[in-house]
């Protein structure tokens, strides 16, 4: 499909120019052309083409218009976009400060640098009572009977 004539109109305005403010051309010969009663010689072509800085493929067969209008959508998601980023950043950032903390306190615990936690406290009635932690044949700890906290 041929997108000439309508791509000329659509650059023109883009750039902010009249029909008469166009180089190298008459405003009865670029009227024609964005009216597509006539075609340029292939020398013009190249010199119009080269005037906008695109192809001469582009010029002829992109609906340059389309292509700006998906630019629009992405310009105009571009903060949406950093913020999302900047926000991941942080994300990880955070993830990384954790990582580092857990392993200070994995080293704390292999040089035998740390407190006993206290027993985790389960509900039993109205008293608390502490788990007994148990040994198991394979040297793991668990958490077994209730004992009575005096």
């Amino acid at each position: 499909m041929n997108f000439f004539s309508s791509n000329l109109k659509f650059l023109r305005e883009k750039k902010g120019l009249k029909q008469s403010e166009i180089p190298d051309f008459k405003r009865s010969q670029w009227a024609n052309y964005e009216s597509g009663t006539s075609f340029p010689k292939f020398f013009d072509l190249i010199s119009i083409a080269n005037f906008f800085d695109i192809t001469e493929t582009e010029l002829i067969h992109t609906d340059l218009s389309n292509v700006a209008s998906e630019n629009n959508i992405i310009n105009d998601n571009k903060e949406l976009y950093k913020e999302t980023i900047q926000a991941l950043k942080n994300t990880i950032k955070d993830k990384e400060e954790i990582i580092t903390l857990l392993r200070k306190q994995v080293n704390s615990l292999k040089k035998g640098d740390f407190e006993m936690p206290p027993l985790p406290l389960v509900a039993k009635g109205d008293e608390k009572y502490p788990k007994r932690p148990i040994t198991t044949e394979k040297g793991t700890k668990k958490m077994g009977k209730h004992i009575k906290r005096n």
